[in-house]
């Protein structure tokens, strides 16, 4: 089973597919004028049948409706800390 990160912000969109050890496989792109594109290209290269949950973070995470769970920057922040 795998969750897949994803965080998009207004310069960079990042995604990264973690199998609850390590990280798998991931991918960063400028979010550009049209982020959702990106959000979505960034998916569909990463997703696996395994990949069981998708969270999203950033500037652009409600960009994201095929995500599990939205977390807001702070509150990745504060779980990092």
């Amino acid at each position: 089973m795998l969750t897949m990160g994803i965080d998009s912000g207004s310069a960079m969109t990042k995604a990264v597919l973690f199998d609850g050890q390590e990280i798998v496989d991931f991918r960063m792109e400028p979010s550009g004028s049209t982020p959702g594109r990106v959000i979505h290209r960034l998916y569909e290269e990463l997703r696996t049948p395994d990949t069981a949950f998708v969270v999203a973070t950033g500037y652009g995470r409600g960009n994201i409706p095929f995500a599990t769970a939205s977390k807001t920057e702070i509150t990745c922040h504060a779980r990092g800390a």
